[in-house]
């Protein structure tokens, strides 16, 4: 979900008693991890909402990796009061649990490539879904993408979702306040609450109030700890900084799933474009790119909540039934939020006729690494996710290299934007992405990212 449209469904709730069972607690806690290994979780509701089934099943309620459990009959009021609160100041949602009657065989790990990576320019383990390459196991579906998103030619093509990515674990702690500005436009320097966390900003960087997307991530003073929220705004060096929410802690060094878009639950900073990428007489990014896209064109035109996300996406947006696939009546079960995008192996990228050095380069990454949809730009355009941040701007650095803006509409018709509509003309989507065989499977087109160092 892009901009205001996360308003609709991000909500803050007062703080209520926290259960032993709550994670964080005594000897009731479930590790996430243990549950997912024995059962399928199932998307029931979002928070606020009701969870409806029949009989007694197992619920949880939270965020991915901090969650309350309990075993209820149906129906269950998905909130705060009922569970507790596991992770203050997060949107939660509520899942149910069915056992897991088949488990395909995993695709065994490939060895990583000799040498070793930065983890600030290349986060995350080599195996995480951000850093695996497309697979020959891959089976692939038609996304059907227009060149034009909605037929409007003031579509951008591309749009850049800027990601505010701020790696200085010696930067002076910061608190970051609760603001109930979200994207309605008010002003959102204006703290309304007390204190989400405090982690490290410079203390001269400073993000304006704006009504856009704003996902950030903070890395911590141990090196290793990821905070991330959602809207950033911090009005004044050296001041405090405020946001509407605030996502689950990941490691560094671990699979990094999960963040800050809304609309998907993933990453504010696995699959971002870096500054250092895209560079002339480069071969493109080595890693799975981030996409937004016009849901409701786009995307399967899904009838429950549940319906409208696949993994690694842990939900979709609150208005998504209802909304996504609406225009042209999307009947493409295999486009779903956090769907993963690729163009076939069997296609010569040659044939694409692209036209820009970075256009082929993004061709390159995208046949041999895909992009995964993780939110919904709610009118027509398309775009990808990209580095803002201290250590520097990559629509910048894309304006020094190339000499034309990295943002561009429909109607400027550049050999730039040309390239971003074949692109999006020519994306699969690769079905048979899950867990036990990110990208796939079989064997990756490319190396494995080295070993962290």
């Amino acid at each position: 979900m892009f901009n205001a449209q996360l308003q609709h469904r991000l909500q803050v709730f007062g703080t209520a008693a926290i259960s032993a069972i709550v994670f964080g607690g005594a000897a009731g806690y479930v590790p996430a991890v243990q549950a997912e290994t024995t059962v399928n979780w199932v998307h029931c509701a979002n928070e606020g909402e009701t969870c409806n089934f029949s009989g007694v099943k197992n619920l949880r309620y939270g965020a991915a990796g901090r969650s309350a459990y309990r075993t209820m009959s149906g129906p269950v009021a998905c909130n705060n009061a009922v569970f507790g609160d596991p992770n203050f100041g997060t949107y939660k949602y509520c899942d149910y649990a069915e056992t897991v009657t088949t488990t395909p065989a995993p695709t065994p790990a490939p060895a990583a490539a000799p040498g070793s990576r930065d983890a600030l320019k290349s986060p995350f383990a080599s195996n995480s879904i951000w850093n695996m390459p497309i697979g020959s196991g891959a089976t692939y579906v038609a996304a059907n993408l227009p060149a034009v998103p909605g037929g409007d030619i003031w579509s951008p093509m591309p749009m850049i979702d800027d990601e505010r990515i701020v790696l200085r674990p010696n930067a002076t702690m910061t608190p970051i306040n609760y603001s109930d500005a979200g994207w309605t436009g008010k002003n959102g320097c204006n703290a309304a609450g007390g204190q989400l966390i405090s982690v490290r900003i410079p203390s001269d960087y400073v993000v304006p109030n704006s009504k856009a997307n704003e996902s950030a991530v903070f890395l911590q003073a141990d090196g290793r700890t990821l905070v991330q929220t959602q809207p950033f705004t911090r009005c004044s060096a050296g001041g405090p900084a405020t946001s509407y929410v605030k996502f689950n802690a990941v490691d560094l060094y671990g699979p990094g799933i999960t963040g800050s878009h809304g609309g998907s639950g993933l990453s504010a900073i696995g699959g971002s474009i870096r500054v250092g990428e895209l560079r002339p007489n480069s071969q493109g990014p080595r890693h799975a790119l981030k996409v937004v896209v016009y849901g409701k064109q786009s995307l399967f035109r899904c009838t429950t909540s549940s319906q409208c996300y696949r993994w690694p996406a842990v939900q979709a947006d609150s208005y998504a039934v209802g909304f996504y696939g609406t225009n042209g009546n999307n009947t493409n079960a295999a486009m779903k939020m956090g769907a993963l995008l690729a163009i076939p192996a069997s296609r010569d990228l040659s044939s694409l006729g692209m036209e820009t050095a970075p256009g082929k380069q993004l061709a390159w990454t995208l046949q041999n690494y895909g992009a995964y949809i993780v939110d919904d730009t709610y009118s027509p355009s398309f775009g990808f996710a990209a580095e803002e941040g201290p250590d520097g701007s990559v629509r910048t650095q894309f304006q020094g290299d190339y000499g034309y803006p990295l943002a561009q509409r429909v109607n400027g018709n550049t050999p730039w934007t040309r390239d971003i509509q074949r692109l999006h003309q020519a994306l699969h989507v690769v079905d048979n992405n899950g867990p036990n065989s990110i990208g796939g499977g079989g064997t990756p087109r490319q190396p494995l990212a080295p070993a962290l160092q």
